[in-house]
């Protein structure tokens, strides 16, 4: 898992605003959603294997959070400028 500072590197200056116990609180809760993406993921392959029909990730992050994926996608894109920002 990511040393605090390595989050901090990664925020750039949101992080200025953020205590280490809200940096942390934050780490978990990412690594918490990537963990249940990431399993969900690997349950529709082996879904899909069954069937002869290869899934893609966004087919996994539907099925995950049906309703959620736009909001999920919008965070992370939101998180993947901000750190090409930095």
């Amino acid at each position: 898992m990511l040393s605090v500072n390595n989050c901090r590197k990664l925020l750039g200056v949101e992080s200025d605003t953020l205590s280490d116990e809200e940096i942390e609180a934050l780490r978990e809760q990412f690594h918490c959603l990537a963990s249940l993406v990431i399993t969900q993921y690997v349950k529709t392959q082996r879904l899909a294997k069954s069937k002869s029909n290869v899934l893609g990730f966004r087919t996994a992050l539907n099925a995950f959070i049906e309703g959620e994926s736009d909001s999920i996608e919008e965070r992370a894109a939101i998180i993947e400028f901000d750190h090409s920002v930095v």
